[in-house]
């Protein structure tokens, strides 16, 4: 999976995901440490990358944008938990499913991992709802 490591994702993600053939890159490489959700989002989506995050977006003013954003085909996986950096096996693992699960299902938008390593996903028509945007 091509993946674009946000600048709160550990750097050393990056060799872990890499080893296991996945195509990462992180944010503070590409010189966009500071750089808006917009911005990141662009070159998400620019570069066909899904874009691996601990964000929630609920705090952020953008969170419309962000909603936005998914509903035209951003792909995010956001970890929840602050405790999951350092299970990296379990975070492998539940990578691998996030990517056999977005490869199965087209209208999936985003999917969080929570800190029991569940998965919680988010479609298209869940973004549409919160928007308010007939479906």
């Amino acid at each position: 999976m091509r993946l674009l490591l946000d600048e709160n994702a550990p750097k050393q993600w990056l060799q872990l995901l890499r080893e296991h053939g996945h195509d990462a890159v992180h944010v503070i490489d590409r010189g966009w440490a500071s750089a808006s959700d917009d911005v990141v989002f662009e070159h998400t989506q620019r570069e066909g990358r899904v874009l691996l995050t601990r964000n929630g977006f609920k705090r952020n003013p953008a969170r419309r944008d962000s909603l936005i954003a998914m509903s035209e085909g951003l792909r995010i996986i956001r970890i929840s938990a602050r405790g999951l950096a350092h299970q990296t096996q379990g975070l492998q693992t539940r990578i691998i499913d996030v990517e056999a699960a977005f490869a199965s299902q087209e209208s999936l938008r985003r999917v969080t991992i929570m800190n029991d390593l569940t998965l919680r996903f988010e479609f298209e028509s869940d973004i549409h709802t919160a928007l308010g945007a007939p479906q």
